[in-house]
């Protein structure tokens, strides 16, 4: 029965893993869309960016928006145009780091549950299968519910892989959209300020 619940939570593990993951892609990168922040910054070069970065670290803290705009509107004192495209272009590869090494943990936490799943019925089946009977003890029952106990263990493990990898397509379609709002949001704020021509 230990081993059977030991295995429960080693394929229970990786797919809560998956699950943050993905909610943390949804959320925290995207609690607020980028791409119509930077629509706004494009369309009305009478936006106060200064205004923008507070409303945004009040109401959005974390968010792709929120960072991105601080960082280009806050810059340390004294920094040159160079150093705030250089700082801007750093948290931006922060950014897609972050967004493409979140999107890997679902795949691999697919894999681990899979793996550690099987692996814990095949322990448990044979834990249970190696026990010495009683004598006048009919071993069919017993061995029959080993192998179901273990065989659901196995299926319990297969599930989780299989929902890990839908978390992890869920991740593959959020991380294109985080990119895109990113990208969204960079071009017009660059444009807006260090010019039309000014690139990342």
């Amino acid at each position: 029965m230990l081993l059977l619940l030991v295995g429960v939570v080693v394929i229970a593990v990786p797919v809560t893993l998956a699950l943050t993951t993905v909610v943390r892609l949804v959320r925290a990168l995207g609690a607020i869309d980028a791409s119509a922040v930077g629509a706004a910054i494009a369309s009305r070069p009478d936006l106060d960016l200064e205004k923008l970065a507070d409303q945004l670290d009040r109401g959005a803290a974390g968010s792709i928006a929120q960072r991105i705009v601080s960082v280009a509107t806050h810059p340390e004192s004294g920094a040159t145009p160079l150093q705030r495209r250089l700082a801007l272009a750093e948290e931006v590869a922060d950014i897609e780091r972050r967004v493409v090494a979140d999107v890997r943990v679902p795949r691999v936490a697919a894999s681990l549950a899979t793996t550690g799943g099987l692996l814990a019925a095949a322990l448990v089946m044979r834990e249970g299968l190696g026990i010495t009977l009683p004598e006048g003890v009919d071993p069919v029952p017993v061995f029959h519910a080993v192998i179901e106990k273990g065989l659901t263990l196995a299926g319990v493990a297969v599930f989780g892989g299989i929902v890990c990898a839908s978390l992890h397509q869920v991740a593959q379609r959020e991380r294109k959209a985080r990119l895109a709002e990113l990208d969204a949001l960079v071009q017009p704020l660059v444009v807006r300020l260090f010019g039309p021509d000014a690139e990342l």
